[in-house]
């Protein structure tokens, strides 16, 4: 988890163009996926390049903030519950 300030936020959403996020359940993207793992294999090892990885971890939480998966339709439960479960099958070991 990264704490993200306020003021913080509101600038990466209006740098990705996004006014005001739409509620909604998101999914997550290769680029999130990777810049969280190099930030977590930075902090153990001490490396000093932290402040530029969280930087584009918030900017691609940023981008996705503008794209939610479901909008909170019912309905879409189960869209989020196949790709849930096909992100598990992919990788049971």
């Amino acid at each position: 988890a990264v704490y993200v300030d306020p003021a913080l936020w509101a600038t990466a959403l209006q740098a990705q163009g996004v006014s005001g996020p739409p509620q909604g359940m998101r999914a997550g993207s290769t680029a999130l996926r990777a810049l969280s793992q190099r930030m977590f294999e930075s902090a153990k090892t001490g490396a000093g390049e932290n402040y530029a990885l969280c930087g584009a971890l918030v900017m691609e939480a940023a981008r996705l903030s503008g794209n939610p998966l479901s909008d909170g339709d019912p309905s879409s439960a189960l869209l989020v519950a196949e790709l849930l479960a096909e992100a598990i099958e992919s990788d049971l070991a």
